[in-house]
């Protein structure tokens, strides 16, 4: 399952990390673009519910880790401090036994390996960081829930 997710994931994240600046013309300086931020995002999204499902179909006993992995993330995607420092914090102290174990980690280091390299780039890009922050952390704990609930749907798990 590690496989599958972390390589539909770091495609997504790929995505999200190229293309979503511009330079404003009045200034010169470098900002997020908020068209192409929401299009990515809106891919990203899906390929990270496909991820979810595609893992859920490998390894059903893995659903509640991503359950509880996203709404770790939707949490953190709400705090002042969105750095991956923080969210991987916030994954490692959640009171959520589904994340404590050898399995999860998997979950959590690939989700915050994948997010730090996009907010990495955005932080060189020298643009608002934590808009563009929130709305992956936004899109991945969107993109988890939605694959939840389609292999509910699809009946493989309950």
């Amino acid at each position: 399952m590690k496989k599958y997710l972390s390589l539909i994931m770091a495609v997504a994240l790929l995505g999200a990390i190229t293309g979503c600046t511009t330079t404003n013309p009045t200034t010169g300086q470098k900002e997020i673009d908020i068209v192409k931020t929401e299009k990515v995002a809106a891919v990203m999204q899906q390929t990270i519910a496909s991820a979810t499902l595609i893992g859920i179909q490998k390894e059903p006993k893995a659903a509640p880790y991503l359950k509880a992995a996203s709404l770790v993330l939707a949490d953190v995607s709400n705090q002042q401090d969105l750095s991956p420092q923080a969210l991987l914090a916030a994954l490692q102290s959640a009171n959520i036994k589904e994340l404590q174990t050898i399995e999860a980690q998997i979950v959590v280091n690939t989700v915050v390996g994948l997010y730090g390299a996009a907010y990495a780039d955005r932080l060189h890009a020298d643009v608002q960081a934590n808009i563009y922050a929130k709305t992956i952390l936004e899109t991945l704990a969107k993109g988890m829930s939605q694959g939840i609930g389609q292999a509910k749907a699809a009946g493989l798990i309950q």
